[in-house]
């Protein structure tokens, strides 16, 4: 059996004078029909695969290379690949990018024969339906604690779908969740993939949300945060941070209980939130404040250098401030801490004046390492691990990069609120 092949190509829809399938042209008998290897899609996916057959009428010749035969859909022609000998033919079709738009689309079979003009087949139908598309939005910002009203930046990104998401025909929305609800609607994203919107004018921890409108083509959709809860804070300083470990100094590869305590500013309440350690690379994931500011866990110590510094990150709440304490290795022993009596508050703090340097966009948290597990052995179940994955991870401390600042056993509060940066 003879092949011809023909590669995948689209041309102009020449002028068609139907005649209908299988029927009898002039006193010659054809048959020409067309199938299809699915009967919908998503747009921008993989496009079904077609296949046209034919009987040519009996007084044509045999088909030659250019002979003009194709699968069309709507006004489009798609050659393909020939094979076959006289009088039957067939022609498999897989359509090139991009995707047909969104709808139903009639797709018909069609044999230009020399001696009895254009033959084409019943039409099958096509449905494109809406994709859609996977949106992730994150703050460009540096911290996740900030003043009433600040500007935010949020880049914006789709994935799951072939085809780019056409943004500049939707719009975005961002919620803010918490003590009260608000909501910036009818965002329109720059050329970058940016919105702008400002955090809610009252404190509050929020749980933000982002969503997009759809178009033509994509399914309205809610976005993932990268740092889904943020926080809305009047920014006082806090009293002081304090660490105490036991034993004392800190040594490599030894379970330690470290008790951290963040104190309240005079006339204010407890400070509330999430600490996290970082030692060098490794950080413990952020870890609760409960009663008093207070938290007493265990961790073995990662690996430590003579210069070795422990950093105490507080994420800060909506009346503290972000901020930061160094401490050397060789801190208070736990037995040495004494609560302070109700109502009364460290008065001591360094001044909030450190501005941490842009930080890369927070990213989702990282998962435990090998070497961290390792050290896991024998550990009681409350512990905490260090963990050297989590130093690229900006969402273990609240949003801050891993910035050293402040002076040893004082706090340094990070400047929290300030606008973003171009």
């Amino acid at each position: 059996m003879a092949t011809l092949g023909i590669a995948a190509f689209a041309v102009n829809l020449l002028p068609l004078i139907a005649l209908p399938t299988g029927a009898s042209a002039a006193g010659a008998d054809y048959q020409i029909t067309v199938t299809e290897s699915a009967p919908s899609m998503t747009y921008g996916d993989l496009t079904p695969s077609f296949v046209a057959h034919l009987t040519v009428p009996s007084d044509d010749p045999p088909l030659a290379g250019n002979t003009p035969f194709y699968v069309a859909i709507d006004s489009q022609n798609y050659a393909g690949s020939l094979s076959g000998s006289f009088p039957t033919y067939t022609l498999f079709v897989a359509l090139p990018p991009p995707s047909p738009s969104v709808g139903q689309h009639a797709v018909v079979a069609k044999y230009l024969s020399p001696n009895h003009g254009w033959l084409t087949s019943a039409p099958v139908v096509l449905t494109v339906l809406k994709k859609t598309a996977v949106l992730s939005c994150y703050t460009t910002n540096v911290t996740n604690t900030y003043a009433p009203n600040t500007p935010l930046t949020i880049r914006v990104e789709f994935s799951n779908t072939n085809a780019p998401v056409d943004i500049q025909n939707g719009t975005f929305s961002v919620t803010f969740t918490g003590p009260r609800i608000f909501t910036s609607a009818n965002l329109s994203a720059n050329s970058a993939g940016q919105i702008f919107v400002s955090t809610p004018p009252a404190t509050g921890t929020y749980h933000v949300r982002c969503a997009f409108s759809g178009t033509s083509s994509f399914n309205p959709v809610d976005g993932y945060m990268g740092v889904p809860t943020i926080i809305v804070s009047a920014n006082n300083p806090v009293g002081r941070i304090s660490l105490y470990t036991s034993p004392t100094p800190v040594s490599q590869g030894v379970l330690t209980s470290w008790k951290v305590v963040v104190s309240a500013r005079s006339g204010l309440p407890a400070p509330t939130g999430d600490i996290s350690i970082r030692i060098g690379s490794s950080y413990t994931k952020v870890i609760p404040l409960e009663a008093a500011g207070s938290v007493t866990f265990q961790a073995v110590a990662p690996t430590l250098g003579p210069s070795s510094v422990i950093t105490v990150w507080y994420d800060g709440d909506p009346v503290y401030a972000a901020s930061s304490a160094n401490f050397p290795l060789a801190t208070p022993p736990i037995s040495a801490y004494s609560a302070p009596s109700a109502g009364t508050a460290v008065s001591t703090a360094a001044s909030a004046s450190a501005t941490p340097t842009p930080a890369s966009t927070p990213t989702p948290a990282a998962s435990e390492s090998t070497t961290a597990a390792t050290q896991a052995i024998a550990l009681p179940s409350a512990s905490h691990r260090f963990d050297p994955a989590l130093a690229s991870s900006t969402a273990q401390h609240g949003g801050v990069g891993p910035y050293v600042l402040g002076a040893v056993a004082q706090s340094t509060a990070v400047a929290a609120g300030a606008p973003d940066s171009p």
